[in-house]
C-alpha cells in the first residue's frame, strides 16, 4: 500500500507540475502572415496584350514577333521582351527592329516602353540599375563602328534609341544572358 500511495503521490505530482509548467511557462507565438505568392502570368496573357498594343496604335494585327520570358525587374515574374520582325517596313529598317519591354504583373502585362532599333543578339546581364537589369543589345548597319551598349533602366524605362549609347565593354564579372540569337 504504501509503494502504491507512493506511486500516486509521484504521478500526481509529476502531473500537477507539467501541468503548472505548461500553463506558466506557455506563450504564444506572434502569428506572421504569410507572404502572398506572386503568380507568373502565362504565355497566353502576354500574347494578348501585345494584341491589345497592336489595336491600340493602330499596327498591323499580321504583325509578326518573336518573344522572350526574363524576369528582369527580379520580383519572381518573367517579364516579356517581344522582338518584332514584320511587315518589315512597319517594326524594321536597316539598322533593325522594334522591341517592347513588357512588365509581367500578377495576370497581365504592361507595357514599359518600345526600343528601337534593336537588333539580335540581344543579352541581359545579371547586373543593372534602379532594380531592373541591363539589357546588351548590339549596334550595326551604321556608318559608325559596331558597338555593344547596355541599356540601363533609368527607373522609368530604358532608353528608346541604343545607337545614341557609348560602347559597353564586357567584364567577365558581369554575367550575361543570351535571349536573342
Amino acid at each position: 500500500m504504501k509503494s502504491s500511495l507512493a506511486n500516486l503521490v509521484v504521478i500526481l505530482t509529476s502531473v500537477l507540475l507539467l501541468t503548472a509548467c505548461g500553463t506558466c511557462c506557455h506563450r504564444e507565438a506572434a502569428l506572421t502572415p504569410a507572404p502572398i505568392p506572386s503568380t507568373d502570368p502565362d504565355d497566353a496573357t502576354m500574347r494578348v496584350a501585345v494584341n491589345d498594343f497592336l489595336a491600340e496604335t493602330g499596327a498591323p494585327v499580321s504583325s509578326m514577333y518573336e518573344y522572350k520570358r526574363v524576369d528582369l525587374d527580379k520580383d519572381g515574374r518573367r517579364d516579356a521582351l517581344v522582338l518584332f520582325k514584320n511587315p518589315y517596313g512597319f517594326w524594321c529598317d536597316q539598322h533593325g527592329c522594334t522591341m517592347l519591354v513588357m512588365k509581367a504583373g500578377d495576370d497581365k502585362f504592361t507595357l514599359v516602353n518600345a526600343i528601337q532599333p534593336v537588333r539580335a543578339p540581344l543579352y541581359v546581364s545579371e547586373t543593372g540599375t534602379n532594380g531592373w537589369k541591363s539589357l546588351i543589345i548590339r549596334v550595326t548597319g551604321r556608318w559608325d563602328e559596331s558597338k555593344d551598349v547596355a541599356m540601363m533602366f533609368d527607373g522609368t524605362q530604358y532608353p528608346d534609341n541604343p545607337a545614341a549609347l557609348p560602347a559597353y565593354m564586357r567584364f567577365a564579372s558581369n554575367p550575361e544572358t543570351r535571349v536573342f540569337y
